[in-house]
């Protein structure tokens, strides 16, 4: 008695409907928006991948955007590194590899929720170049790395690298106030691995507002923002009994074959590669307007292939090569400088390799100041890495298996990562793509449309604008799968025989997609176990339903569990309810049956057990939490002493040196040099002895009693050297004014001449000061404080300046205009659509015969009164003024 409905909301019995897309936490049919309005805050997506991590962000008044890291770069490694006593991130961390490699921690990313229940945990990588000591906590089952006598989680490093993210984002937005962060994730993540990646990024970020997208999917959503329509073919008419053409419906705009376009996107990255089936499909938005819908068909992946892998062959194969040529110095295997160098110079090699035909592997003095160098041919190097080349196609054959259809049904390849770029890898996908096509078919070039390295953090970015309905951007629909089978094995709590097992969610269920599962004539209360993949992860106590049974004695009851999976693809089990339904007796004259009558009780879920690796709990990330912003305050502190201490030094060395300037020494006796030099000596000895053990609020101190002994001599140096320039200036705008009063008398009469008068007051007030003030500077010593700053003086210049291009700013008055002969010829030139000078100057002479005009202006005025009453058919011989 097992009933199973899929819903995408509430569970109500009134209100169950059908899935739809999914985009953003679990809301429905959501339809993304992003170029902002005036809320605040900023969000970003995060491409989190295994070797390097990129962040893409938007805020109020800015377009999506790639942060650049503290090197103006645009990717980063994920990497971070606890060697000294303030961490390094990014490629600070990676310098550091050849000190400490067992303290300098990357490619993580894969350890976050790992399961090494029964095993010895194992970071994927090769000891000699990674020795990260590491174990796994007995209460938790999660992996910890252990520094000297320190243990810290994998979920805790991580938090380290997202806390610095958030750092960099908010240099780059200018903004504190992060909102929302999505972060990538591979599609066969499994729920300990979303849940890990969720907390670490809760505890480094400060935020719970956090949400995870498949990293190819954000890829195919960011396609999506330069898919082009196509319009279909048109039909063939068909002839009707007339012999007529039928009328053709309008032509819709799709794309693809019926309509779709189906992408497969081949996703290759340093550690991991996946493939996934994406449809493209047009559907009507707001009127005139078409909405690209995207939805997930299938994915496929395997952790065994990437770009650092072809890195590895490269590095193993040298250091094999070094060893051959120089049999005692296989040390070298030992040395930690001698292993990055060759690691380092292996990437720069396959990146060679892939524009050329052959590269020359070379480090210099790589082991015991022993150069190296070896050249390398792409054929040697393919051979090298064909076990790895052997996995690539597996990924595209598991999605395609899943999406239920072949490369025949495939209209589009898209190429992302950074891993593709290998041409061996290039001409095997191209190779099994054409071959497994009909022979026919189009041919499909590999698409490189996107920037395959931050395509998915700009996906993820937009994805993300989505939680917040301030935001505007292109509509795009999206929906996307689960790929692991998720049940739920239901039995009597407390013992029993009953036992049902459910899979509300198959492989292949959409994302944020919930399912009602009924369950008849069931009056006890139950244990449910979550399974995943058909292993047990956790298990849930569902009470109330015997309680409820004996209130409502003698109705059978229905049990409705609402669970399924939310946007992240984490487990969501909603509620459980017990519904009794009832038919009250019908009346003896009533026409119709009566309604049933719902009584509805909200049983109780409990978590009741979970295995390893359990996921954190709400104490443990306020702990680490603590922690991280702990280790932030502390090395913020030690950053601002050390620039304290930088800013002291340099101030002390900076004025020694102007000591010995001449402009300097024209302002200072010798006895005030000498006390000068003893108290730059002095603090000098300070620094050297305390700059070490001094804290941040004493450097700020000893700066300032610094400044105040030293401050004012560099005062009166640099007034020293700015007065003559002070003079020049005087004289300039003295002169600048005076062609300025002249030029106002003579060719602005509307000006008033109280406003002349008032910046010539201005400027003589100026003049007496600036006299007096030059003749007391005269008497005063060059030892003591100058009369008056040079800064006063320009500010009263500035003044006498505005005041000026004020003054011949000012604008004639329409009165003032009506003055002017131009006015009234425009007027005319208006009304006459043109303006006839014969005509004017005939007006104006007969006119003149009575003596009445006496300027040009007048002659003007009365020629417009004329102009006007020829066109109202007023045209007398004699034209009365």
């Amino acid at each position: 008695c097992c009933q199973e409905q899929m819903v995408q909301a509430s569970g109500s019995r009134e209100t169950r409907r059908p899935p739809c897309a999914v985009m953003g936490r679990g809301l429905p049919g959501c339809v993304l928006a992003a170029l902002l309005s005036g809320a605040d805050g900023f969000l970003i997506g995060v491409d989190l991948g295994r070797e390097f991590f990129k962040i893409a962000a938007i805020a109020p008044g800015k377009p999506f955007e790639i942060v650049y890291n503290r090197h103006s770069t645009r990717k980063t490694p994920t990497a971070v590194s606890f060697f000294e006593s303030v961490r390094g991130f990014g490629d600070d961390a990676v310098a550091q590899q050849g000190k400490a490699p067992e303290k300098v921690i990357g490619f993580y990313p894969s350890l976050l929720g790992a399961d090494f229940t029964g095993k010895q945990p194992d970071s994927g990588l090769p000891e000699d170049y990674f020795p990260y000591k590491l174990s796994l906590d007995e209460e938790r089952g999660a992996v910890h790395f252990n520094f000297d006598d320190q243990m810290m989680s994998i979920e805790e490093v991580a938090a380290h690298v997202f806390s610095f993210m958030r750092g960099i984002s908010e240099s780059f937005i200018g903004s504190k106030e992060l909102r929302d962060v999505v972060v990538t994730i591979p599609a066969l993540a499994t729920q300990r691995q979303r849940q890990a990646i969720i907390d670490a990024v809760e505890i480094g970020m400060g935020t719970d507002k956090v949400s995870l997208i498949h990293e190819t999917a954000a890829a195919a959503i960011q396609r999506a923002m330069d898919i082009e329509e196509k319009a279909a073919p048109a039909p063939e008419p068909e002839i009707g009994e007339d012999g007529q053409p039928k009328p053709v419906a309008p032509t819709k705009h799709v794309i693809g074959s019926g309509g779709n376009t189906n992408v497969l996107f081949f996703n290759m990255g340093a550690r991991h590669v996946e493939s996934c089936v994406m449809r493209y499909h047009w559907q009507e938005g707001s009127p005139g307007v078409s909405v690209p819908v995207i939805k997930t068909l299938g994915c496929g992946a395997t952790d065994g292939a990437g770009g650092f892998f072809a890195d590895l062959e490269i590095a193993n194969k040298m250091l094999d090569a070094f060893v051959d040529e120089h049999k005692s110095k296989a040390g070298v295997r030992q040395s930690k400088r001698a292993l990055k160098k060759i690691l380092a110079a292996a990437k720069k090699a396959k990146h060679v390799l892939s524009a050329n035909k052959d590269a020359r592997f070379a480090v210099e003095g790589l082991f015991e100041d022993t150069d190296f160098a070896k050249q390398i041919a792409r054929t040697e190097f393919e051979e090298w890495c064909q076990p790895m080349f052997d996995k690539l196609i597996q990924p595209v054959e598991e999605a395609l298996k899943i999406s239920g259809l072949s490369m025949a049904d495939i209209d589009e390849v898209e190429v992302v990562g950074g891993g593709w770029r290998i041409p061996k890898v290039q001409s095997m996908l191209s190779d099994y793509i054409q071959g497994k096509r009909p022979e026919d078919a189009v041919q499909l070039p590999l698409g490189q449309h996107l920037n395959g390295e931050e395509a998915f953090a700009m996906g993820a970015a937009f994805y993300s604008a989505n939680a917040s309905v301030t935001l505007r951007t292109k509509a795009v629909q999206f929906t996307d799968l689960s790929f692991h089978e998720y049940s739920m094995h239901l039995s009597k709590k407390g013992g029993g025989d009953y036992s049902k097992k459910v899979k509300f969610a198959p492989v292949g269920s959409v994302l944020g997609a919930h399912k009602i599962v009924s369950l008849k004539d069931t009056d006890f209360d139950l244990e449910a176990q979550i399974l995943e993949n058909g292993v047990v992860i956790s298990t849930y106590d569902i009470t109330g339903i015997a309680a409820a049974c004996k209130q409502n004695e003698g109705v059978p009851p229905v049990v409705d569990i609402d669970i399924g999976l939310d946007a992240s693809g984490l487990v969501d089990f909603r509620s459980a309810e017990v519904v009794f339904e009832t038919t009250p007796e019908a009346a003896p004259d009533a026409e119709a049956a009566p309604e049933p009558v719902l009584n509805v009780v909200e049983a109780k879920i409990a978590l009741t057990g979970q295995t390893k690796p359990l996921p954190m709990t709400a104490a443990q990330k306020e702990e680490i939490r603590s922690k991280v912003e702990e280790r932030n305050t502390y090395e913020s502190e030690i950053k601002d002493i050390d620039a304290t201490r930088n800013a002291l030094e340099g101030y002390i060395y900076q004025s020694r040196e102007k000591l010995e300037s001449e402009s300097l020494q024209a302002v200072t006796t010798s006895d005030g040099r000498e006390q000068l030099t003893q108290a730059l000596n002095a603090a000098g000895e300070w620094l050297d002895n305390n700059a070490h053990k001094a804290n941040l609020k004493t450097l700020k101190e000893k700066l300032e009693s610094v400044k105040a002994e030293f401050g004012p001599v560099l005062k009166r140096q640099r007034e020293a050297e700015d007065r003559p320039r002070l003079k020049e200036s005087v004289e300039k705008t003295l002169g600048l004014w005076s062609k300025t009063k002249k030029h106002v008398k003579k060719d602005m009469p509307w000006v008033d001449e109280d406003e002349v008068e008032k910046v010539q007051e201005m400027v003589d007030a100026f003049t007496v000061w600036y006299d007096e003030a030059q003749a007391q500077q005269k008497d005063q010593p060059p030892e003591e404080d100058p009369v008056f700053r040079v800064a006063d003086a320009k500010q009263r210049i500035m003044k006498i300046v505005k005041a000026s291009k004020d003054l011949t700013n000012i604008k004639k008055s329409v009165a003032e205009k009506k003055q002017d002969a131009e006015y009234w010829k425009k007027k005319v030139a208006v009304e006459d659509e043109g303006f006839d000078e014969e005509d004017y100057e005939e007006f104006k002479a007969k006119a003149n015969e009575s003596g009445s005009l006496t300027t040009e202006t007048d002659a003007m005025k009365a020629y417009y009164e004329h102009v006007k009453a020829k066109k109202r058919g007023d045209n007398k011989d004699n034209v009365e003024l």
